[in-house]
């Protein structure tokens, strides 16, 4: 899975802008495959307790790779030779590399083998995967399960990821990752050292690595919480949050002549919204792309919620300088009042239709969709209904 990048980086390496530029779409191609398939492994192997914690590793590594990388890229911009670039795309070599030599070891989705009536084989990545003290009775009720379903046959069409309570579910994916995207975070984290240098601030390179490290600590925190919590308090208070950030922000734009501490609010909201983007959007997304989806059609699902997040993304930054500098929209700090108002659009979208998922097994999620389930009642169903030895949701399927 890792050579394609790892092909990518030789080509980046080249002298030419062709060469340069091939390199990229390798990188990246592979980069896509890479996003699109972690999240639905993460969700498969990990116990329902956890799942949260473990799939927010994604967008943790990812941020954290970003810091790393802006740190990188601030040691090097002085060199004055094409050192200052080479290093850091050398530098990238690295993770491929360690990632290649970890594969050995990557323990097969039980899920995955079952759907090949590989039972034995399951087993054994299940003993793998669960604590060494679990009993072999608990384990091989976990089989039993799994192998009850029969979505686990065989993989869906691209027309069932439309139909039925798969349209559904498809939704409540694409708001997930098209809301991580549409609020802006382009903006704080591409656009930010030219908009602090806009404002006047010296420093505007180290601010922007500030940012990121501040945006990493909530994805990290997040990560820690979201199983205990819940994905709905984080994203509906996480979309809040960044829409009072961002209006503030917005609120300072429209300053003729900041003060010094008004120029220092407007770096700190933005700072802050990082944090609270950090805090919910950019790790949850992830965890509900991970989760929502039926496990029939989970890879193309997906591939289509991806590919929007990445159209999304494109949009916002392409759009940024356009609304931002003057000549044009020319916002400055006030397109903090568009981000925002997305932000709440986000969070409304998510009251209304993104369930609370913690703490169920994928499968008994497949029921509670196929039930049609409220979204506010998936909670209250997990209390009452699933407390027993045996699930009570979807009686024909479990007894």
């Amino acid at each position: 899975m890792n050579s394609t990048p790892f092909l990518g980086k030789l080509i980046i390496s080249a002298t030419t802008a062709a060469q340069f530029t091939v390199g990229r779409i390798l990188a990246f191609g592979m980069t896509g495959i890479c996003v699109i398939s972690i999240p639905a492994y993460m969700a498969e192997i990990a116990p329902p307790s956890l799942r949260g914690l473990i799939s927010s590793q994604l967008q943790i590594q990812i941020v954290f790779s970003q810091l790393v990388a802006s740190g990188i890229n601030y040691g090097t911009a002085n060199i004055p030779n094409n050192n200052s670039w080479r290093i850091p795309v050398l530098i990238q070599f690295v993770m491929p590399v360690f990632l290649l030599t970890l594969l050995p070891i990557l323990v097969e989705s039980p899920r995955w083998l079952i759907s090949r009536g590989r039972q034995e084989d399951a087993m054994q990545a299940l003993q793998k995967l669960r604590k060494n003290d679990a009993s072999v009775e608990s384990l091989q009720l976990e089989i039993d399960m799994l192998s009850s379903f029969k979505e686990n046959e065989e993989k869906g069409s691209w027309r069932e990821v439309f139909q039925g309570t798969n349209r559904r579910r498809t939704f409540i994916v694409t708001i997930a990752m098209i809301g991580q995207q549409i609020t802006g975070q382009s903006f704080a984290s591409q656009y930010s050292t030219i908009f602090y240098t806009q404002q006047g601030f010296t420093n505007a390179f180290a601010l922007s690595l500030i940012s990121t490290a501040v945006t990493f600590a909530g994805v990290l925190i997040s990560g820690f919480f979201v199983d205990g919590l819940g994905r709905r308090p984080l994203l509906i208070g996480g979309g809040l949050s960044q829409a009072f950030w961002l209006f503030l922000l917005g609120g300072m734009g429209t300053i003729a002549n900041p003060t010094s501490a008004q120029k220092n609010t407007l770096v700190a909201s933005l700072m802050l919204f990082g944090v609270s983007y950090g805090l919910s959007w950019a790790s949850l997304s992830y965890i509900i792309l991970a989760e929502a989806a039926s496990r029939r059609v989970v890879e193309k699902t997906n591939m289509l919620a991806i590919s929007l997040s990445v159209v999304t993304a494109f949009v916002v930054s392409f759009t940024v300088p356009y609304l931002v500098n003057d000549g044009y929209a020319g916002l400055g700090a006030r397109v903090g009042f568009v981000y925002g108002a997305l932000a709440l659009l986000m969070a409304a979208l998510a009251w209304l239709f993104v369930p609370e998922m913690k703490g169920l097994e994928l499968e008994q999620l497949d029921q509670l969709f196929e039930a049609r389930t409220p979204t506010r009642s998936f909670g209250k169903v997990e209390l009452e209904r699933l407390g027993g030895e045996q699930d009570k949701v979807g009686a024909e399927q479990l007894q």
